[in-house]
């Protein structure tokens, strides 16, 4: 499996009032009862976080594991973001610590969320966040860089601020 960077905008504003709570409960008590009522609530608004098919009625046969709370929460964080626009910077990033600061890498990448000891992560590689004035920080800190990795994805990161979005991050 490739280490490969993905970054999507997020409405990190909605996910903070409508689901943060709710993912953060369930991963500290490794309960799935909350996550299938929030994802029966909103299936017509959720897709295949790998396909970005829509969810159907009958979303548990979409779903490879029902019981596990990090793939039940990648099916509904669908809501906050679409996963067809992914503007990562791929396997690039395996080259980033050769030519990034540490800072500039932490940059492209965010925070995670949920417990210390159980944070989000479904893909077991990596799951981070970014609040709209993290993404600001994020954009000023890559602007300094004269890396090449780093021109798109700035171009990213400012399509985010105009629009006052924050960041998802997963590989």
């Amino acid at each position: 499996m490739s280490m490969e960077h993905k970054a999507f905008e997020f409405d990190w504003q909605f996910f903070k009032t409508d689901f943060l709570t709710i993912l953060h409960n369930a991963l500290a008590s490794n309960d799935v009862v909350p996550l299938h009522s929030y994802i029966e609530e909103n299936v017509r608004f959720l897709v295949d976080p790998y396909e970005g098919e829509p969810l159907n009625l009958d979303w548990r046969t979409q779903v490879e594991n029902v019981h596990d709370v990090h793939t039940l929460g990648d099916f509904a964080i669908t809501r906050f973001y679409d996963p067809i626009k992914d503007f990562g910077i791929g396997s690039a990033w395996l080259d980033c610590g050769d030519c990034l600061t540490h800072s500039s890498q932490a940059a492209l990448l965010g925070q995670t969320v949920g417990p210390s000891f159980n944070p989000f992560d479904p893909g077991k590689m990596g799951s981070y966040f970014q609040s709209p004035d993290e993404v600001s920080q994020s954009f000023e800190l890559l602007s300094k860089s004269d890396n090449s990795l780093t021109i798109e994805y700035l171009s990213f990161l400012r399509s985010c601020l105009a629009r006052q979005s924050g960041l998802y991050v997963t590989f």
